[in-house]
């Protein structure tokens, strides 16, 4: 059987990662200098995990779900400061592989040369996904499995107005076509809007302000950022809706050992957005404890709240509770039918000069639970 390019690709960057880890690496001064600080911490050779390699992170994964069969990947990312002052990169890949032949990879890469950021993202996403209509109160009993095939890539542009404030426009071109689908399935009878393999493209304004002390593990400080994108023929679009984002996060420190984290996010869509650009509650950001696209509908709001606590200089726990939900308007929003998240986690720092930390979280939403591992914190 002939292997589909897409598989060589995610393979190639399998080997090329595994090929790059067992390679020795010549260190920095400063990479020496973190090395010696990780060899003084307490514990064993293996304990508290020291996942980093000169300047990367690298969290690896094994899975098996029974959608996806077995499967293996990663997170790997390099957060340092270039030479010069106001010059910073960061780095990101993320992947994993299915023994089904199903992948996903994701590349980004984040740069700030003074007053200009660009950021860019690409990704490449072939593993099945679960779908049970749209609308707040969809049964479980609605559920069906599909496999999509989604390429999409989006371009920012920031330059600083002020201080803490940046505005920037952003481009974005995603292309989803289904793969497979449940024979007489809601996919399968063409009236969810979305499921013709049409293309999306579409540009729009940003406003960014970040004061947190550290963008990887903040402290103190605030962090806003909004958008609107429109999608449009005009722009080269074959769909035509329009897109509205809020983020809202403060960090509050609680003693010496504590952080509060708020959190407060707002998405809206208009003009019959794709299914897969609705709003949806679930995942590892805003709404933990549910599936990822559990409830789809044009709005989400979410707010959740995270105390983070120290308790040796390379661990520490959190504990987490929040509300979200869908609608299809914002005036239909009432507090008494919010869905509730509740957790709590472990936090490792790995060593990074950044304070990248790896997160292990478990999640409790109405009647379902979720695991999550990944790097860095979920706001």
């Amino acid at each position: 059987m002939k292997c589909p390019a897409r598989v060589w690709i995610l393979f190639s960057c399998t080997v090329s990662l595994a090929v790059f880890l067992a390679t020795p690496v010549q260190a920095t001064e400063e990479g020496e200098a973190e090395a010696s600080a990780l060899a003084a911490r307490p514990g064993s050779r293996w304990f508290p995990p020291r996942l980093t390699r000169g300047d990367w992170v690298y969290l690896p994964k094994v899975s098996w779900t029974s959608q996806q069969g077995f499967g293996v990947g990663g997170h790997l990312q390099r957060p340092f400061a270039m030479r010069g002052e106001g010059h910073d990169l960061d780095m990101s890949i993320r992947g994993r592989y299915t023994l089904e032949g199903q992948g996903q990879l994701e590349l980004s890469l984040d740069h700030q040369a003074g007053p200009i950021s660009i950021k860019t993202k690409a990704t490449y996403d072939s593993l099945p996904q679960r779908f049970w209509g749209i609308g707040g109160n969809t049964p479980p009993s609605a559920e069906e499995e599909y496999r999509p095939e989604s390429y999409r890539i989006y371009l920012e542009l920031f330059r600083r107005a002020v201080s803490h404030l940046r505005v920037g426009v952003r481009y974005e071109f995603e292309h989803l076509r289904i793969l497979e689908s449940e024979p007489g399935g809601l996919l399968d009878s063409a009236n969810i809007p979305g499921t013709a393999a049409a293309p999306a493209s579409g540009w729009g304004l940003l406003l960014d302000w970040d004061t947190r002390d550290n963008r990887y593990s903040p402290r103190s400080g605030q962090y806003f950022q909004s958008f609107a994108m429109f999608f449009d023929d005009e722009l080269g679009s074959e769909q035509t809706f329009n897109l509205y984002n809020l983020d809202l996060r403060v960090y509050t420190p609680v003693g010496s050992r504590n952080v509060l984290a708020t959190q407060f996010f707002v998405y809206d869509s208009r003009g019959g957005a794709p299914f897969w650009r609705l709003a949806a509650l679930g995942g590892r950001a805003h709404t933990r404890g549910y599936r990822k696209g559990r409830y789809l509908e044009q709005v989400l709001a979410a707010f959740q709240a995270e105390l983070r606590t120290t308790v040796t200089d390379w661990f520490g726990i959190v504990a987490f509770a929040g509300l979200g939900d869908v609608a299809s308007d914002a005036t239909k929003f009432q507090l008494e039918t919010m869905r509730p998240t509740l957790g709590a986690g472990l936090r490792f720092t790995v060593g990074s000069r950044k304070d990248v930390k790896v997160r292990f979280d478990a999640a409790f939403g109405e009647d379902s639970a979720r695991f999550y591992a990944s790097l860095g914190e979920a706001f």
